[in-house]
C-alpha cells in the first residue's frame, strides 16, 4: 500500500517523498510511520508501538516520545505536524490518509 497526507507519499518499501524528493527516515521511524499509517487515523497505543516497531522487549517511554519527536522535527521542516498526541493512549494521524494499492509490473506488462 502506499500513503499519501499533508502533500507527502509513503510506501513502506520505498519511504518518504514529498514532492518527488526523497525524504530519509531512520528505522524506527519509518516503521513508526508505517504503522501510524497502517491505522487510518485510529489510536496507536504505546504497548502497539512497542510489539509493532520494536518487536516487544522492554522499551522505554522515552524511546517512543523520542522516536515521534524524531518524527515531528523531520516533518517540521516542512511547516506540518500531522501526528497527534492522545494523552495517556498514544499517537494517531492528524491528518487525512489516502490509501492506495501499490501496483507491481508483471512478466506481462
Amino acid at each position: 500500500m502506499r500513503y499519501e497526507f499533508a502533500g507527502f507519499r509513503f510506501d513502506p518499501e520505498r519511504g518518504l517523498d514529498r514532492g518527488g524528493r526523497r525524504i530519509h527516515l531512520p528505522r524506527k521511524q519509518h516503521g513508526l510511520l508505517a504503522e501510524l499509517l497502517a491505522e487510518h487515523g485510529k489510536v496507536l497505543t504505546k504497548d502497539q508501538i512497542v510489539e509493532r516497531v520494536w518487536g516487544r522487549g522492554d522499551v522505554s517511554d522515552d524511546s517512543i516520545f523520542r522516536a515521534v519527536y524524531a518524527l515531528r522535527r523531520g516533518f517540521g521542516a516542512f511547516e506540518v505536524d500531522p501526528i497527534e498526541t492522545v494523552h495517556g493512549v498514544g499517537f494517531r494521524m492528524a491528518v487525512p490518509v489516502a490509501v492506495a494499492e501499490t501496483s507491481r509490473p508483471t512478466a506481462l506488462a
